[in-house]
């Protein structure tokens, strides 16, 4: 009977507990770890825990707590498109130089409507900023890229904002910012209200879809699980509040590039099966050509396979009674309900979590999501550099011969 013991999973997911493994030696610092000093948010010591320092008073009547998940939700908003790192330039200046000039607007949303010609002025220039210095960098980064054609608010699947200013701030931002404003106690309620009866990625998707305070089209699925990896697992914003939430239940948020890795490393077919998820239709996998659908049991399909991670992360669940009857003896040790059905992200936390309990360690979403986007620069789609990659001695792809196929599956 499976106890949810770390050194069980040998048996049910060998190369998934390896490629764990190998992520908790190479911990390195968070993508997001620094809090901009331009809103005079003190850090915590021991003499000052970080409960504490998140219910300080932060000016204009409300607490560090809610501006910095104010910060990270708008944050989490416009790290979406092409170049991530430009978007997020353009974020980090509009808020240094709104700040520098007393448009406190993530302690005071209201400053943004009575200060708007100013705020627009401030986001012009920070774009205008950011394209000087990131087109030509993100031009080399791809082919048919033109440095000309460079566009800091670009979102994927929506190109109506273009080079807009005004659309942008008011169409995606904004509503993110006055979210804390829709119920009382701000976004502190919206988002840990219902901590005791819902898992952090089940709250990433109300933010989203709920009917009176959702944010729908302005925010993604992934920039949703962003700010639950952002607010839950970087920096624990729950801490002090009673909930049952630990890091370990972040959701990670999966992109393409992350979904490219875990396709290719073992963890998808370990979990999911390659062959079964590319069986159905709804969980992701385009075929190339006019190849037909493999049926479950059949060997790996050959050719460019195209994988939409954003179904497999939505659609596909664990089918494998060995593999659940772990899951739910990890999932019984946490404070936090089993699902009905075992999804990616569902998996991925409990592995953390029962990595963490048999090893003393803290390892959670936000440490593999960061480990897994480093290995995607070289885990390419046309190209893997299988030589200069961390997992290689454990992924799937790089040594089973029946799985080398996956080298040519694309996300």
């Amino acid at each position: 009977m499976a106890t949810g013991n770390w050194d069980e999973l040998a048996a049910i997911a060998p190369r998934t507990k390896n490629a764990i493994e190998t992520c908790a030696v190479a911990l390195r610092k968070p993508v997001l770890s620094v809090i901009p000093a331009s809103l005079s948010i003190p850090s915590p010591t021991p003499a000052l825990p970080w409960a504490s320092v998140l219910d300080e008073d932060a000016g204009n009547g409300v607490v560090i707590r809610e501006v910095l998940l104010r910060w990270l939700l708008t944050r989490a908003i416009v790290d979406q498109g092409s170049d991530i790192d430009g978007v997020n330039m353009w974020h980090q200046g509009v808020v240094d130089n709104c700040y520098s000039r007393g448009i406190q607007f993530l302690h005071d949303p209201a400053q943004v409507l009575s200060r708007y010609p100013e705020f627009i002025e401030v986001a012009t220039l920070e774009r205008d900023r950011v394209i000087l210095a990131r087109k030509d960098v993100w031009a080399a980064g791809g082919t048919n890229r033109r440095a000309n054609a460079y566009n800091v608010f670009n979102v994927d699947g929506q190109r109506a904002f273009q080079k807009h200013t005004h659309a942008f701030v008011a169409g995606r931002m904004l509503p993110g910012l006055l979210s804390s404003l829709v119920v009382k106690g701000g976004l502190t309620e919206l988002v840990f209200g219902r901590a005791k009866r819902e898992s952090p990625r089940e709250m990433a998707r109300r933010i989203r879809t709920d009917s009176t305070v959702g944010l729908g089209a302005c925010i993604g699925d992934k920039a949703c699980d962003l700010f639950a990896k952002w607010a839950v697992g970087t920096f624990d914003l729950g801490a002090g509040l009673g909930i049952p939430w630990s890091r370990a239940d972040c959701p990670l948020p999966m992109d393409q590039r992350v979904g490219r890795v875990l396709m290719r490393c073992g963890f998808m077919d370990e979990f999911f099966g390659v062959v079964a998820i590319a069986s159905v239709k709804s969980q992701g996998f385009t075929p190339p050509g006019r190849m037909g659908r493999p049926s479950v049991g059949d060997p790996l399909p050959k050719g460019p396979w195209h994988l939409m991670v954003k179904d497999f992360r939505r659609k596909s669940f664990v089918k494998d009674k060995e593999a659940i009857t772990w899951l739910i003896a990890v999932g019984d040790t946490s404070s936090v309900a089993n699902p009905s059905k075992w999804r990616p992200q569902d998996v991925l936390s409990a592995l953390c979590r029962s990595f963490n309990a048999s090893n003393s360690a803290d390892i959670s979403p936000v440490e593999l999501d960061d480990y897994l986007m480093d290995l995607a620069t070289v885990c390419t789609d046309e190209s893997p550099d299988c030589s200069s990659c961390g997992l290689a001695a454990c992924c799937q792809a790089n040594n089973e011969s029946s799985m080398v196929e996956l080298k040519k599956y694309k996300t």
